[in-house]
């Protein structure tokens, strides 16, 4: 499917500061350099989050993201209940249409809301049938950025590599992971990046509690457009 035909040429007209009088709101869980993401008063297992995308919503990674996986039973990927963008004129920048949206997605949890434990089992689980050596030496903030470090390689070159007991690498092919549902979002999102550039970081992923453990979430893994494009 085409991502733009889920653009529009008109949007309805609200500005940020319009779509934060909404009463729906709560108190700010937390803030990025493009968005903020509230409490849902309304709805204790969603959040909402509220962000701008510039002149040119279509060339926005986020939602570039978000539309691509909105309708996709990934349990590796946010459910998203409802996404709109507006827009919106601004005297300090003349002449020029802007955007911002509002968006409606369950309530996860923060990677430094688990335990070390709960950490390693997912690193474990991505790795089966291998074991990355040494995790239990790591504090909880090591092991968020060994999570980050490992995932975006396999985005970036297609393998999930580590050093083994003897200390020799060893590389793993994403398409030989056991976990079918972290193969499917790291081909799609290795397929964004072909079009946006990737930005994955600990602060970019959640986790979702299950009772069969943590599920990994990734929320935002890419950014900037880096040009034209049709189909992703």
């Amino acid at each position: 499917m085409l991502l733009k035909e889920f653009f529009q040429s008109q949007y309805p007209v609200a500005t940020l500061d319009d779509l934060r009088k909404d009463k729906s709101l709560g108190k700010m869980l937390g803030s990025g350099s493009f968005g903020k993401v509230f409490i849902d008063k309304t709805d204790s297992t969603s959040v909402i989050k509220i962000g701008r995308a510039g002149t040119n919503p279509q060339k926005d990674g986020f939602l570039a993201y978000i539309f691509k996986i909105k309708n996709l039973k990934i349990p590796v990927f946010p459910q998203i209940n409802y996404v709109q963008i507006y827009q919106y004129k601004d005297a300090n920048y003349p002449g020029e249409t802007l955007y911002c949206y509002k968006m409606s997605m369950e309530r996860l949890y923060k990677a430094m809301d688990l335990s070390n434990d709960e950490l390693m089992t997912f690193m474990n689980k991505v790795t089966e049938p291998h074991r990355l050596p040494h995790m239990e030496d790591l504090d909880q903030r090591e092991l968020m950025d060994l999570i980050a470090n490992k995932l975006t390689i396999a985005i970036h070159y297609g393998y999930l590599d580590y050093k083994d007991e003897k200390e020799d690498t060893v590389k793993i092919d994403v398409k030989q992971m056991k976990d079918q549902y972290m193969r499917i979002a790291i081909a799609t999102i290795r397929r964004l990046g072909k079009k946006f550039e990737v930005d994955f970081h600990s602060e970019n992923y959640m986790f979702r509690r299950t009772p069969y453990g943590p599920q990994i979430v990734i929320t935002d893994p890419v950014s900037f457009a880096r040009g034209a494009w049709d189909d992703l």
